[in-house]
């Protein structure tokens, strides 16, 4: 008679995340056109791993008056003239909390929905991508006639929880490149 040994915890970790990736590799290969929803529809059935969330922090003082950062940063249906890398964004109804917009970057559209806004002073939103949870939170102070600009960050998933510390530089490195576009659009230059 065959018996088999109980597999320690932590092996039975490992195991379970090797056979997630081998079935996300598999998923791709096989895809559809919509892989990305079937994506996301993988990884939300896995918790997220809420002991290693990303929170990058980050700001910059803008030349430029309040009123004119506050437009450019809500004028989600403007985003691809002044951001690298977003082909098409779209806001379904007016600017509110609870409303919800789509956008294009690279090859993968996503559905996010607002979860505050508070005029020329606080603008957020939340938007899921296959493995991570993404919270944005952007805050405004006006300066005389600058404007300080303090973005927040909060991202957790799959992928953090495997801590690929690549993707944590990717994430702040795409941040920090927000805030100069945002501060060339909004000076003008």
């Amino acid at each position: 008679m065959f018996t088999t040994q109980p597999t320690p915890a932590k092996t039975q970790k490992r195991l379970n995340k090797n056979h997630l990736l081998l079935t996300f590799k598999k998923v791709i290969r096989h895809a559809p056109q919509d892989w990305h929803e079937i994506i996301i529809k993988l990884y939300m059935k896995f918790p997220f791993n809420s002991k290693t969330p990303i929170i990058i922090k980050q700001s910059i003082k803008i030349d430029a008056p309040v009123v004119k950062v506050w437009s450019l940063l809500t004028g989600i249906n403007h985003w691809h003239t002044w951001q690298a890398g977003n082909r098409k964004a779209y806001l379904k109804s007016g600017l509110k909390e609870g409303a919800e917009f789509r956008t294009t970057s690279g090859l993968m559209n996503f559905k996010s929905s607002i979860h505050s806004c508070q005029q020329f002073h606080s603008f957020g939103w939340s938007k899921k991508k296959p493995g991570y949870f993404i919270l944005y939170n952007w805050r405004l102070e006006s300066d005389r006639e600058a404007t300080n600009v303090f973005v927040e960050q909060h991202a957790k998933g799959f992928f953090i929880g495997l801590r690929n510390t690549q993707a944590l530089k990717k994430m702040e490195a795409k941040v920090a490149n927000r805030l100069r576009e945002l501060k060339l659009a909004s000076e003008g230059q």
